[in-house]
């Protein structure tokens, strides 16, 4: 009995690293032959076009986060702005065509009709608007105004560094300031270090708190009162506001 099953055992085996040979011999051309199928396959339909959704999608971030990084430096007076031509791209929202979103709609109560030949439209859906003294102004199809910027042969050749020297420029022509702070929960207190600032003021959940005169390289204890949730400091070189921080202090 023990002989008859030691040869099936080995019979067994001998089968299973026949199949593994196969297989390890022919691999090339099962990858040949699943590619060449692949296109006439439903999968690979919606494989591909999932992966062309997913490179628009992100092409689409890359646009918007772009823009918003340009609408909070502009909005919130962080400092100038650069840009080559009267404005930015324009990247403000989701932007759809109608052909991906009559086939989204397709077989459901909203179904979209069929346009006339060489007639098409697109759709901006999740509106991003701007803040500040531009507060609700879109930014998709209109983008954010700077100072313009007429780029020269060298930056577009070898690496910007004409547009790079005049950003320099004018960033040694503003004010130099600082502030940085420690936030001490237990204690209920926020340590301010600063330069270059005369006034700090501080709001709490929105709602004066207080304010503190500067002087070069001081510190500041700002206390704040219990079930406070949020609190801004603000600080100021004469009437120009160079610095903002905002806290929450549930964290």
């Amino acid at each position: 009995m023990s002989v008859t099953v030691g040869a099936r055992d080995t019979e067994s085996s001998s089968g299973a690293e026949r199949a593994v040979e196969l297989v390890d011999r022919f691999f090339v051309f099962f990858g040949v032959a699943f590619f060449l199928l692949l296109p006439t396959s439903g999968w690979a339909t919606v494989m591909f076009g999932s992966w062309f959704d997913q490179k628009r999608d992100l092409a689409a971030l890359r646009s918007v986060i772009a823009d918003g990084h340009a609408q909070a430096i502009v909005d919130n007076g962080i400092g100038p702005f650069i840009c080559v031509g009267e404005a930015t791209g324009a990247g403000g929202a989701n932007v759809w065509d109608y052909e991906y979103l009559r086939a989204l709609m397709a077989g459901t109560d909203f179904e979209l009709p069929v346009l006339p030949a060489g007639i098409g439209m697109s759709f901006a859906f999740r509106r991003a608007t701007r803040a500040g003294p531009s507060e609700g102004l879109p930014i998709e199809d209109v983008g954010i105004r700077g100072a313009p910027y007429a780029m020269t042969r060298d930056d577009l050749l070898a690496g910007n560094p004409d547009l790079l020297a005049h950003c320099f420029e004018l960033l040694k022509k503003m004010r130099r300031s600082s502030l940085r702070m420690d936030v001490s929960k237990t204690a209920r207190e926020i340590t301010v270090r600063s330069a270059g600032l005369t006034q700090l003021d501080v709001l709490f959940d929105g709602h004066p708190g207080s304010s503190f005169p500067l002087r070069v390289q001081t510190q500041v204890i700002v206390p704040y009162p219990a079930g406070t949730k949020v609190i801004e400091l603000f600080g100021f070189d004469g009437e120009q506001l160079l610095q903002k921080r905002r806290v929450d202090a549930r964290r």
